[in-house]
């Protein structure tokens, strides 16, 4: 579960990084 946990927020982590990068690009 905790495991779990730790995957879910890195690939939340992940994708709000990808947005911030495509939101400066503009």
């Amino acid at each position: 579960m905790n495991k779990y946990q730790n995957t879910v927020s890195i690939i939340l982590l992940h994708k709000s990084s990808q947005l911030h990068l495509l939101l400066s690009l503009f």
